[in-house]
Formats: C-alpha cells, sequence, structure tokens
C-alpha cells in the first residue's frame, strides 16, 4: 500500500515503522534532559568516510518524500521554507537570510555520535576534532524525551563548497538510537545563533510524533506556529491573582498573556511587544549553579560570571525559598535577561525572561511579582 501526502509519497509500512519507532524513542524514560548533563555512549561510533554523499555516509538512500512523522511548533519571527533534499523541516531563524535551521532523520546510528560531532567541528567549521571520549562530556538537552547531544560552535563555517563564514555559530542536537539518528542543526552568524539558542531549543522541545491514523484532534500542522490562548484567567489580559496552571499557581501581571506550555516548558508566558517569560524544571540539580548562569550570560552575549560575582547575587523569594536573581542588562548586549535559580538535589526550577532592554526594564516590577507568586500545587 502506497499514501500519497501533498504530491508525495511514502509505503505505508514505512511511514509507520518510522513514527512507531519515534514514539518508543519519545516514550522512553529520558536519561539526563538538562543542558548541563552528561550521557554515555554505550556503542563506540565509527569514523566518517571521506568523499561519499550524505545518503553513502549514512548507509541510508533519501526519503521517498519529506514528509515528516512529526510535528511542531514555529518558534516566533521564524520562518518555514520548503522541505528539501535530507531535510524534513527547513526553518529561517529570526528570519534572517543568512540563518538556517533543519531536521534530519536518518535510519540506524547515522556514522555515530563522535564522527558527526567531529564533522561539524572539521568539515563545517573549521575547527579540531575532539579528543577520543570528549564527546561523552558534551551538555545533552531534551528531545522527543530522551537526551540528545547538544553542540555549540563558534568558527569559520564552510559548507558544501560555499565561501567561508568568519565568525559564524553553530548550535546542534544529535540524537542517537538503536533504530534512528536525529539531527536538528542551526547556523548563522554567531550573535544571532547566540541570540536564538532559547528558540532552538524550545523548537527541538516541541518536537511530536505523528502517527497516521492517529485519533483524536491533531496538534497543530508543522511549522504552523499557531498560538492557542488560554480560556481561563489571563485569556483577556487582566491580572489573575489565583488561577492554576498545570503544576503552579501564580498572579499573571497586567498586560501578560499566558501561551500554552510546551517543551520543556511548563510555564509559558508573552509581555511587552516580543519578550517572553516561561517556567522550566528538570530533575537533579541540572548542571548546577554556576553552570546555568553562565550558558544564559551566553545566550545574551554578557561576560560570564565569576564565583565571587555569582556569590554576590541578590535573592528573591520563589517557591518557599531565597534564590539567586540574575539581571543581564548591559549596553551592547544582543538581548536581556532576567533569570531565577533554584537548584536542589531532588529537582530544580528555572524562571526566565528574555527580550529587548527596554522591554524588560519596563516589565521588571511584574516579572519580580510573578516570580513571588509562584506556588506549587499540591
Amino acid at each position: 500500500m502506497v499514501i500519497v501526502v501533498n504530491n508525495r509519497r511514502w509505503t505505508s509500512s514505512a511511514w509507520i515503522a518510522t513514527a512507531v519507532g519515534l514514539a518508543c524513542l519519545a516514550c522512553a524514560p529520558a536519561d539526563v534532559v538538562e543542558i548541563e548533563g552528561r550521557r554515555i555512549v554505550s556503542a563506540a561510533s565509527r569514523p566518517v568516510r571521506a568523499g561519499l554523499s550524505t545518503a553513502q555516509r549514512f548507509g541510508a538512500r533519501a526519503p521517498e518524500t519529506q514528509e515528516s512523522p512529526l510535528s511542531w511548533t514555529l518558534p516566533p519571527g521564524w520562518q518555514e521554507l520548503r522541505a528539501s533534499g535530507m531535510r524534513l523541516a527547513n526553518l529561517r531563524p529570526a528570519g534572517h537570510p543568512d540563518a538556517e535551521c533543519s531536521l534530519v532523520i536518518l535510519g540506524g546510528d547515522g556514522g555515530g555520535l563522535e564522527a558527526n560531532v567531529n564533522r561539524w567541528r572539521q568539515e563545517q567549521m573549521g575547527l579540531e576534532p575532539l579528543a577520543p571520549g570528549a564527546v561523552e562530556q558534551l551538555p545533552v538537552m531534551n528531545l522527543l524525551g530522551a537526551g540528545a547531544t547538544r553542540v555549540e560552535l563558534n568558527g569559520t563555517y564552510t559548507n558544501m563548497g560555499s565561501d567561508p563564514h568568519p565568525d559564524w555559530g553553530l548550535l546542534g542536537a544529535i540524537l542517537v538510537s538503536d533504530r534512528f539518528t536525529i539531527f536538528v542543526k542551526m547556523t548563522g552568524p554567531a550573535a544571532l545563533v547566540a541570540n536564538e539558542a532559547g528558540a532552538f531549543d524550545a523548537f527541538c522541545g516541541s518536537l511530536q510524533v505523528q502517527m497516521p491514523g492517529q485519533a483524536g484532534a491533531a496538534p497543530p500542522p508543522p511549522g504552523s506556529g499557531s498560538v492557542v490562548q488560554s480560556q481561563g484567567a489571563g485569556a483577556t489580559g487582566v491580572s489573575s491573582p489565583g488561577g492554576s496552571r498545570g503544576a503552579f499557581d501564580f498572579s499573571l501581571p497586567d498586560g501578560w498573556r499566558e501561551r500554552p506550555p510546551g517543551g520543556m516548558r511548563v510555564v509559558n508566558l508573552e509581555a511587552g511587544t516580543s519578550a517572553e517569560c516561561y517556567v522550566v524544571e528538570l530533575a537533579g540539580e541540572a548542571g548546577g549553579l554556576k553552570d546555568n548562569i553562565a550558558r544564559w550570560c551566553g545566550q545574551v552575549g554578557a561576560q560570564a560570571l565569576g564565583d565571587a560575582a555569582v556569590a554576590a547575587l541578590p535573592t528573591i523569594q520563589c517557591l518557599g525559598a531565597a534564590c539567586p536573581l540574575l539581571e543581564l542588562l548591559g549596553e551592547g548586549q544582543s538581548s536581556a535577561l532576567f533569570g531565577v535559580l533554584l537548584i536542589r538535589p531532588e529537582g530544580s526550577t528555572f524562571v526566565k525572561m528574555l527580550g529587548p532592554r527596554d522591554e524588560l526594564l519596563a516589565e521588571r516590577a511584574g516579572f519580580v511579582a510573578f516570580v513571588q507568586s509562584l506556588e506549587r500545587v499540591q
């Protein structure tokens, strides 16, 4: 039997096998879902053979169609382009003509984790390969409920014979399983890639498996970017002192708007014209206080804080604890950030607000009130 979708052909057995395999992967318990964790690779990587096409390198032929068994939510400001070649998703981050983000799924181990990380480093960014075993120390992130290796690179980008692009960035996620390997990769000017890191994480976190013939209401179509407005308190923009949203109760500041939770975001809000505020919960200490602060500094182009500066951060009451309050509002940064970090061995909670400096300054009181209003639903 052959399924024809949008004038493209998939054999039903291939589509179902792919979707079922991804569903099993998505339902499996995540080893680690925090970006600062570590991932141990059980199988040795195979070297990449030079001079081969992408399909030959990975031992896979191009699919008969780019119709994807996955759905996703398009980050605000991103554009979706026509899928092509091996790409099941082809996106333009922040609408920037020089930036791109792609999603590729291949059968098997795709050549191995270490070989693919070093291919990105050497062939595309002009960097030295990692030392043997160093790939195991790379951070991981959530992708379909499993721990994907997160790769962040800056260098001179060259791809498929294109002219070199100095001061370029590459942010990628590689998830290797016994049956599939998933690659998500964003490239572009280094400052833009750093600024869109949160959107990249949100895109990865929004990926969901689509089973053919699945009953019930379908999720938004791939790349629709549609926002379902909450029908509870806050849908009209009126502050609500006691509404319940999933795991938390909180007060919605005046003028703030709710978005549906998605990916790792258990609370997802908007403020002003383009600022966003969200809450993420992760297992354990999630990489620790200093490393998470350093990662946030990097997202907005700020200098990482030393031990003394971290220890000197002011605190704010959040969920019954005095938590460090990070405010990155320096001139010349690509964007501004407010952050609150509650790090505990039994689980960590992160509250972050990102957006233009002027908007965050105008909404600072709302952010403080929101953080202090958070209560966990019993």
